[in-house]
């Protein structure tokens, strides 16, 4: 990416490719080559100290030659803690609204015979969005779905 990007930015390589195809012309057919190069940007900040926005990055890619450009995916740096913490969440409300349901029905939820979930993935973020300095307490939600299915009991055991 070079000086302009960022000394926290790590960059590599995640596709590259080169198509060739034919064109015809008056002279017959003539090859025509298209290359094709994805690079990902990991950045550590939005913003650096001085207040310098993700455009940096933005500029310093379309500077070296982009043209096609996606994103930003935010992510959090350290996800494993907060996700631990939506998964517990996401279980006790589970268990409080089935005990309800439960409870409604004069049964008692039983065992457990399934559990799935659906961690959260990554979202891009459009870049007109992504150019604009971010807000100054920038947040990021993080959700997770879980299914459980219990058996019914009696009330009474």
């Amino acid at each position: 990416m070079g000086k302009g990007a960022s000394a926290r930015a790590d960059a590599h390589t995640d596709t590259a490719s080169l198509h060739q195809s034919y064109q015809t012309t008056s002279q017959g057919a003539e090859p025509t080559y298209r290359a094709f190069n994805a690079i990902v940007v990991k950045i550590g900040r939005l913003q650096d100290k001085s207040g310098v926005p993700i455009a940096r990055v933005v500029k310093a890619a379309t500077d070296a030659g982009a043209n096609d450009l996606a994103g930003p995916v935010l992510s959090l740096e350290d996800s494993a803690t907060a996700l631990a913490g939506a998964r517990k969440a996401a279980v006790e409300d589970a268990m409080t609204k089935a005990a309800a349901y439960a409870h409604a029905l004069d049964l008692r939820l039983g065992r457990v015979i399934s559990v799935t979930a659906d961690d959260p993935a990554p979202r891009p973020l459009p870049l007109t969005q992504a150019a604009a300095p971010p807000p100054e307490a920038a947040a990021l939600d993080l959700s997770v779905r879980v299914t459980i299915i219990w058996e019914l009991a009696d009330a009474k055991p």
